[in-house]
């Protein structure tokens, strides 16, 4: 049984990467503006910033979730000159969430640069990390441990609703339980004991605010 402590949010960009299309057997390596080949490049940079920073002890994931190069000019010779894709970080810290997103522009700019193409950015979308209630998260923990159940505190590095009511002013706290293969997976696999553990708290902790 885990408690919600705080609710990392994202920063998150839409972009599209401009090159210059062209027949992979007419254009030589120093001439090509490959769109696929720079946003490859960048996303190799940004892991190697993201593993230095996991190693300095910093909170953070990083996903590119959508891309895609135009279906309609789709060929295996064909060099690609149009690539579209997104870009999310996640951390509890506001620091390190900027600190990384000046990473990821300072990247963009070099490998524009250096590979002859254009990243062009959409509207960059952010929410502020969410912190839980410590009063009703010590009410969540006092309820597990008085059912017998183990309990541990945790950051989330997902977003949640309860974020939203946290940020808005409302108290918040959450319960997770185990799911043996994560969540948004085809292969997710909760036991049913184990939700009903988590009903069993979350009822009594209700059953004591009411009484």
């Amino acid at each position: 049984m885990s408690v919600l402590t705080n609710d990392a949010r994202p920063i998150a960009v839409y972009r599209m990467v401009v090159g210059e299309a062209g027949h992979s057997g007419a254009v030589p390596r120093w001439l090509r503006r490959d769109a696929v080949f720079a946003t490859a490049e960048l996303l190799t940079h940004l892991d190697r910033h993201w593993r230095t920073l996991l190693e300095r002890g910093r909170d953070l994931v990083v996903t590119s979730g959508v891309m895609g190069t135009d279906s309609s000019e789709h060929a295996i010779a064909r060099i690609p000159g149009l690539l579209r894709m997104s870009f999310e970080a996640r951390s509890q810290s506001q620091e390190t969430l900027e600190a990384f997103y000046d990473l990821f522009v300072s990247e963009c700019a070099s490998i524009g640069e250096e590979r002859g193409v254009e990243f062009r950015f959409d509207r960059r979308l952010q929410s502020a990390p969410a912190v839980m209630d410590p009063g009703w998260v010590e009410k969540l923990r006092s309820a597990a441990r008085s059912l017998g159940l183990p309990d541990e505190p945790i950051p989330s590095g997902a977003g949640h609703d309860a974020a939203v009511f946290a940020n808005a002013g409302v108290p918040s706290a959450m319960i997770f339980v185990r799911n043996e293969n994560g969540s948004h997976n085809p292969y997710e696999d909760m036991q049913i004991s184990d939700f009903m553990a988590g009903v069993a708290v979350m009822r009594q902790v209700l059953r004591e605010a009411v009484q």
